[in-house]
């Protein structure tokens, strides 16, 4: 028989690897009661955060998933970001100390820009550099100019983007580095002022920032 009870499951460091991932998201697409599962220090891998990131396309349920310490990288990274674009209920995820870079940034970025759901993410201990930092800057801003119908966003286990901005120019292509910046200015500048005044919030830049 199917348990509607459980709505808690917890298998942190129990070494599932992929294989058990695969299990735990096949439980995902028929699960409608499990709303927190922690699945951190597994080793899934990349294939492993693959069939989650799969299963979370169909499952309305979850509104915590804690992928810390799984070794995901940046591929995995960009089939959680793809997601989060179409989940409507996760509104907690933890993918703290999986080796994720720029790349995986941006994913999580593009999901982000379009979902409504998600209040925290945890992102300690990865390896983004100013390019992913702000990325992630952009994401927050675009879902505090919607904040009439979003959940607003708060990115945790980040450094400081400001004072990475300067090692960044100095070691990333001139194409790159611009386009983020230009990224950033549009969102921290003319579109923020005008949307926030547009809607009566009155704040500036310097009042919402990343956590660190």
């Amino acid at each position: 028989a199917r348990n509607t009870r459980l709505t808690s499951l917890s298998v942190g460091s129990c070494q599932l690897h992929a294989g058990g991932a695969v299990h735990v998201a096949r439980m995902l697409l028929s699960n409608n009661h499990l709303r927190r599962l922690d699945l951190s220090d597994n080793k899934i891998g990349t294939r492993g955060a693959v069939e989650l990131a799969a299963a979370l396309h169909h499952n309305f349920a979850l509104t915590e998933l804690q992928l810390g310490k799984n070794e995901i990288g940046d591929e995995g990274c960009l089939a959680v970001g793809r997601s989060l674009s179409a989940n409507l209920a996760l509104r907690r995820l933890d993918l703290s100390d999986n080796r994720i870079g720029d790349a995986g940034a941006r994913a999580l970025c593009l999901g982000l820009l379009t979902n409504i759901s998600l209040s925290e993410l945890n992102l300690k201990g990865n390896e983004l550099s100013c390019i992913g930092v702000g990325f992630l800057e952009i994401a927050v801003r675009s879902k505090l100019l919607r904040r009439s119908r979003d959940r607003q966003l708060r990115v945790v286990g980040l450094p400081s983007h400001e004072g990475m901005r300067e090692a960044a120019a100095k070691s990333t292509t001139g194409s790159e580095f611009g386009l983020m910046e230009r990224l950033r200015h549009m969102y921290l500048t003319e579109n923020f002022h005008q949307e926030s005044y547009r809607r009566g919030l009155r704040m500036t830049p310097s009042q919402i920032s990343l956590h660190a």
